[in-house]
């Protein structure tokens, strides 16, 4: 996911931004409230539910068997390569 950290409202969490998850489903295109409250063209994305194993996010806290699931719009990822 990009680090991002804008002036503004952005609706990604920041605990979870630049951070690696996995993409569990794709949502269908709906309008990006993002664009349209900072004066951008209005746009249509798909959102993602990712999951974030727990202890990526929160080092030395919780179980390795617990993960965050965030739904996240597509602005907000970027592809990881392997």
């Amino acid at each position: 996911m990009l680090t991002i950290n804008p002036a503004g409202h952005v609706r990604a969490p920041q605990f979870c931004r630049g951070h690696e998850g996995t993409v569990l489903h794709r949502a269908p295109k709906f309008g990006f409230p993002d664009a349209a409250a900072h004066g951008g063209m209005r746009r249509k994305e798909h959102t993602y539910h990712v999951e974030f194993a727990s202890q990526d996010l929160w080092p030395g806290e919780g179980s390795a068997n617990d993960s965050v699931v965030v739904d996240l719009w597509d602005s907000y990822l970027e592809a990881v390569n392997r």
